[in-house]
């Protein structure tokens, strides 16, 4: 599967200066270390108030939606799953329908949800990604019905992402291999709530 990521260029630094921001907080704690307290600890927190939510999704013939997106802290495309940042007074299932449509294309036609009795998404569960740097909230949602592609995906200048539609198979083989294949942590813990889901993947009516 190496090429998955051929041809796909890393952008290119040429100045770095450090500095906050809108979206990231960071504090320096001084602790007293117990059991006696007598100790001080200099602790740097990224105070980041915003969720993310993650998203599963399959087509009618079962393959998986999957990005292969640039993270630039860690120098490398990185397999993940669709998803992003939850909006301010947004749900989280809407966000996840949102981010799914926006970074990929796929999601659900108006016309082919007209007779279907369950929701289009729900909830599985969530995660802490770096609870010893940053008390973000990770949240992570499966689509109940097969999705289409709907039309081009709209992302932000910086989302640097191929969509892959991946056989399950392809899908167990990155996962045995991380280390030639490099994963989001949000696949590997989607995948796991995933499969532990008793909602099974339903067919249009």
């Amino acid at each position: 599967m190496e090429q998955h990521s051929k041809n796909l260029l890393k952008p290119a630094v040429i100045q770095t200066e450090r500095l906050s921001s809108q979206f990231i907080k960071l504090d320096k704690e001084t602790l007293l270390l117990p059991p006696h307290y007598s100790h001080s600890y200099n602790y740097y927190v990224i105070r980041e108030t915003k969720s993310a939510v993650f998203v599963i999704a399959r087509t009618r013939d079962l393959k998986y939606v999957i990005n292969l997106e640039y993270r630039h802290p860690t120098g490398q495309f990185l397999y993940g799953l669709p998803g992003g940042i939850v909006d301010a007074n947004e749900s989280i299932i809407h966000a996840a329908q949102r981010e799914l449509l926006e970074e990929t294309g796929y999601g659900y036609s108006t016309s082919s949800t007209l007779q279907l009795s369950e929701p289009l998404f729900s909830q599985m569960g969530s995660s802490y990604p770096m609870p010893g740097l940053s008390s973000m909230k990770y949240y992570f949602v499966k689509a109940n019905y097969p999705v289409e592609f709907i039309k081009e995906p709209h992302r932000e200048p910086s989302e640097n992402i191929k969509v892959l539609l991946l056989e399950e198979s392809e899908l167990n083989k990155i996962l045995e291999e991380t280390d030639s294949y490099p994963c989001d942590s949000s696949l590997l813990v989607g995948l796991q709530l995933f499969k532990k889901s008793t909602m099974q993947l339903k067919s249009f009516l």
